[in-house]
């Protein structure tokens, strides 16, 4: 997959994490940048030379945090694009980027823009194209059948092993919850103990899932592929965790008709 930028000092396809060397670099003929995830399995590396469509580019930049594991990603600029006879230049446009004076009056201009398209076009705002991006992705349906099944599976296997965990844990200690009745302890406030303690297990595991997924991310930005997890993606992730722990609680309180006084006698 090839992405070309227009080079010129300002224009708004370059990405603002590009250094002004390796812009510098990508103005000069045949020159190309390659994602570090993308070099073992092109076989370059910076400084070499290599053919692309028959034609020898050189490597000249490394970016970072662009990885396309489906495949292997060159930007180069729009004037080397052209010489390698790859650049359209017919009646219909692609998408263009545009930069304002002001870019508070984004969400106005946009808004003027989709008014007098008659449908032709659209017009995005930086923030609005990231979400459309974001709900395309979701709306693919390999996408959706994956992470739909992935999050049935991991609620099965988490309620089903907290809800174990929580059993051989009453189990174990079933004397000392006979003992707590033959005080005048109530079932509901035993229950209200199972209920409590599956609380502190999920907010336990809650804890455990953000140590988890810090080293993880971190693992991932080694390899140049960085995560990045939105709030109301980690607090409906800590929900869904406090919600299987407490589920398996209630599913656990079956398990206080064992704790009779009369078995303290045995």
């Amino acid at each position: 997959m090839v992405t070309s930028i227009v080079t010129q000092p300002g224009n708004p396809t370059i990405p603002r994490d590009y250094s002004d060397d390796l812009v510098e670099a990508l103005r000069q003929p045949y020159t190309v940048a390659v994602d570090e995830s993308a070099l073992g399995r092109l076989g370059v590396q910076l400084g070499d030379q290599a053919l692309y469509n028959g034609r020898t580019v050189r490597v000249v930049g490394v970016t970072r945090g662009y990885p396309n594991f489906m495949q292997a990603g060159l930007v180069m600029s729009r004037d080397t694009l052209r010489m390698l006879g790859e650049a359209y230049n017919g009646p219909q446009v692609g998408p263009l980027m545009v930069r304002l004076h002001d870019p508070a009056r984004a969400e106005i201009v946009a808004a003027q823009l989709n008014a007098s398209s008659n449908g032709q076009y659209t017009a995005w705002t930086r923030a609005a194209l990231a979400e459309a991006s974001e709900t395309g992705m979701f709306e693919e349906g390999i996408v959706v059948v994956m992470l739909g099944f992935s999050v049935f599976l991991g609620i099965l296997i988490g309620v089903a092993i907290t809800w174990q965990t929580l059993r051989g844990a009453i189990l174990a200690n079933i004397k000392e919850f006979a003992s707590l009745r033959a005080l005048g302890v109530s079932m509901g406030s035993l229950r209200r103990i199972i209920v409590e303690l599956s609380f502190w297990v999920g907010v336990v595991g809650v804890g455990a899932a953000f140590l988890l997924t810090w080293g993880i991310s971190l693992l991932a930005g080694a390899f140049g592929l960085p995560m990045a997890f939105p709030m109301w993606m980690n607090g409906s992730v800590a929900a869904l965790l406090l919600g299987i722990a407490l589920l398996s609680g209630f599913l656990s309180l079956g398990m206080l008709k064992k704790s009779q006084p009369a078995d303290l006698l045995r």
